[in-house]
């Protein structure tokens, strides 16, 4: 399994690299008037069929500019689609099928998606996830540690058999749905500068890459770049 002390490392070495991103911030948008991130919530089914195919939602809730960095484990049993285009559309993500789990870079952006399949049991469960606020956070590795949030999810307590909260699925689509909508107009200067250093932060959430791929707890590698 991935270990939280690599991948928080990775995120503090990646550091240095968005230093860069204000450099490219348009003039009159600067760091004293950046608002941090509020908060990361998943929005996913409360139950899930037999070898389903899920689309997994993940709304951030701030203003650009921003920048986090989120790693998803899914529920044991569950596994991603064998190709990586099948799995998100995001700009910057890398998965460890083996361990069951993905990393995004997001850059801003307000919603990320990704899908899973359920386990061939289906049933109901839920998934974890832990995010950081990349603008805020900082070169000590202790004080990274500190600045790691849950992601949260109004499906983790999950109600009795047989029920499903209609409405609150219709609230959370249509707040995605808003929230894509707002990230459509994207802050100038985020452009070509700020993708290539998207690739370099969700690399280092992986922290480095050796012979062809990523380096995990364990010994183990995860595949890179997406296929």
């Amino acid at each position: 399994m991935i270990r939280k002390e690599r991948i928080r490392a990775g995120v503090s070495l990646s550091f240095l690299l968005l230093l860069a991103i204000f450099v490219l911030l348009p003039a009159g948008v600067s760091a004293a008037s950046y608002e941090e991130i509020k908060s990361v919530t998943r929005v996913a089914p409360e139950a899930f069929g037999a070898d389903e195919e899920v689309e997994i939602v993940l709304n951030i809730e701030g203003e650009a500019p921003l920048a986090v960095g989120i790693v998803e484990k899914i529920p044991e049993g569950f596994r991603f689609p064998d190709k990586d285009a099948d799995v998100s559309d995001a700009a910057h993500f890398e998965v460890d099928r083996e361990a069951g789990m993905i990393a995004f870079s997001v850059l801003d952006e307000t919603e990320i998606r990704y899908r899973v399949i359920a386990s061939p049991a289906g049933g109901k469960d839920s998934f974890t996830g832990e995010w950081v606020d990349l603008l805020v956070q900082t070169p000590e590795l202790n004080e990274g540690k500190e600045r790691w949030e849950s992601v949260s999810d109004p499906n983790s307590i999950l109600p009795a058999s047989g029920s499903k909260s209609q409405t609150g699925s219709s609230t959370a689509s249509d707040s995605s749905k808003a929230g894509s909508e707002e990230s459509g107009s994207s802050a100038p200067g985020f452009g070509i500068g700020i993708a290539s250093l998207g690739l370099l932060i969700c690399a280092s959430l992986f922290k480095m890459k050796i012979s062809g791929g990523r380096e995990i707890g364990g010994g183990r590698k995860i595949s890179g770049g997406r296929k």
